[in-house]
């Protein structure tokens, strides 16, 4: 039977969708990379709160990104709306951004909303000495052709002050999503449509 508790969760799905939907133009782009290093501020040896995030475990992040978004500030475009990393998803809050300047680093930083169970508080893709470029897909492309490439690209998990990750990218990639996805009742019953989904909690 479907309860008015569900009832309910579809219609603020359907509502929160809307809202962040209406002029964006949304791609969902993964990256998967390998933990090679774990060190404190002060450099010393650093052990993870989760053990997701070990040596020589595999890092997922899948972002949701707003490909129509224009720059502020020069080239910072706040184009990213949400992320998961290994499973767990967050709205990315607003100094969030993605930018692609090609002075020396271009790349993506993300900031949770809220605090997440696993402690991740900031993500940083790094593309050295990528190109200049105008717009978001254009980024996107490189960071994944660069990634492929295996050369000139790093990645950082932080947890708060206590200490942080690198990651080797392994693929940097555009991800499928069904079309249908933009409907809230599919939103919440499709696995497919999973990385979308903190956008309407």
């Amino acid at each position: 039977m479907f309860s008015t508790f569900k009832f309910a969760r579809l219609v603020a799905a359907s509502a929160a969708l809307l809202a962040v939907t209406a002029h964006a133009e949304l791609q969902v782009w993964k990256m998967t990379g390998t933990v090679y290093e774990e060190l404190t501020p002060q450099g010393d040896p650093f052990v993870p709160p989760s053990s997701y995030y070990a040596h020589g475990k595999t890092v997922t992040v899948n972002y949701v990104v707003d490909t129509a978004a224009t720059a502020t500030d020069g080239f910072f475009y706040k184009s990213v709306l949400a992320f998961t990393v290994n499973g767990i998803g967050s709205r990315a809050d607003s100094n969030s951004y993605i930018w692609p300047d090609g002075v020396g680093i271009n790349g993506i930083n993300v900031s949770p909303v809220k605090a997440r169970a696993d402690k991740v508080s900031f993500l940083s893709f790094n593309r050295l000495y990528g190109a200049k470029f105008t717009n978001v897909s254009d980024a996107l492309n490189d960071f994944s052709t660069a990634t492929a490439n295996g050369t000139d690209v790093d990645y950082r998990v932080d947890f708060g002050s206590a200490g942080s990750v690198r990651v080797k990218p392994t693929s940097f990639d555009k991800q499928t999503i069904p079309a249908h996805c933009k409907s809230p009742l599919y939103l919440l019953i499709d696995p497919r449509c999973a990385p979308l989904l903190p956008l309407v909690h």
